[in-house]
């Protein structure tokens, strides 16, 4: 284990640790948003790794502070929306500032999870505004990975920028979706959670996801074609060019094989249904925890289908040793 694991194995114990701490004193008061923070955070760390303990990390966290602070004509100072508003201007802060480090790589297999988590939600979310965009999206995304892993000849520059594109796209919509349930809430909405362990299990999932739906909001954003107050319209249309030959380059050849392909959509597809049949967990956190996975892939470059597989085969070989 490197010297980093181990700083960051220290920092999520503390993370944790600090976590639980406030949890127990303000569980009836701050639960919610402390879930929340503790998932921006927690997902900061996987993302960034090494560079939580550089010092423009530490200056997003002082700049978030100022979440803290009440506003001009605040009658009633509410510290829950504070909170939230804090760690909000902190995933945002800090995507900004790192966007050049977390232009992550994707490929096929990216799109493919992507792909299984838009199929899902035609089926558990019920949304009227969704009723013919989400089977849109999805029909083409079906298209699109099917025609991928058909097609095993390396495909043109422009292609690699549309896919990038289009993951971005895909990923923030999903992205936004999960976070209606909690718009639902801070709007007063009547909202459908069952218990105050569904709350958390929102409030944290929501945090893990927020990060991430910083920084594709911010990759979007370099792709629009507006300029700057002191900028030119060429000068503006360059950056967007450079932008996209960015894209272009961490879209990874790899290629989907059929074999992985199913063997994919037997975790990631089989481990969703079975959530819906017996009800688990909410579904929103289900497609969530989805999200997360494919996350720590692409951020974090975890192998997490290496790893189920790898942890299957133990329980098998345990299994057939002691029959």
């Amino acid at each position: 284990m490197t010297s980093i694991q181990k700083k960051t194995r220290f920092l999520v114990i503390l993370l944790l640790t600090v976590y639980v701490s406030l949890v127990f004193f303000f569980a009836k008061t701050l639960l919610i948003p402390l879930t929340f923070g503790f998932g921006v955070l927690l997902q900061s760390i996987f993302i960034l790794r090494k560079d939580v303990f550089s010092g423009l990390y530490v200056l997003c966290i002082l700049v978030s502070l100022t979440g803290l602070l009440p506003g001009r004509k605040e009658a009633v100072y509410s510290l829950d929306y504070h909170i939230v508003m804090s760690f909000t201007i902190f995933a945002m802060l800090l995507a900004l500032m790192f966007k050049d480090k977390l232009m992550v790589y994707i490929n096929e297999l990216t799109l493919f999870q992507i792909t299984i988590i838009l199929i899902y939600m035609n089926f558990v979310i019920e949304l009227p505004f969704l009723s013919w965009v989400l089977p849109v999206l999805t029909y083409w995304s079906v298209i699109f990975v099917a025609l991928l892993v058909v097609t095993k000849s390396l495909m043109h520059q422009y292609l690699k920028i549309g896919l990038y594109v289009w993951f971005l796209l895909i990923s923030t919509f999903i992205l936004l979706i999960q976070f209606i349930p909690e718009i639902q809430a801070f709007l007063s909405y009547p909202v459908t959670f069952r218990t105050k362990t569904d709350d958390m299990m929102h409030a944290f999932v929501a945090g893990m996801l927020f990060l991430p739906l910083s920084i594709n909001f911010w990759y979007l954003w370099e792709l629009v074609p507006l300029p700057g107050k002191r900028q030119s319209f060429s000068d503006k249309m360059a950056e967007v060019k450079e932008h996209a030959k960015e894209m272009k380059k961490k879209y990874s050849d790899y290629q989907l094989t059929w074999q992985n392909a199913v063997y994919v959509l037997m975790i990631q597809g089989g481990i969703l249904i079975i959530n819906h049949q017996l009800d688990i967990i909410p579904n929103g956190v289900a497609i969530g925890i989805s999200l997360i996975l494919v996350d720590l892939m692409v951020f974090a470059h975890v192998d997490v289908f290496s790893l189920v597989r790898n942890g299957l085969l133990m329980l098998i070989g345990r299994q057939q040793s002691t029959s």
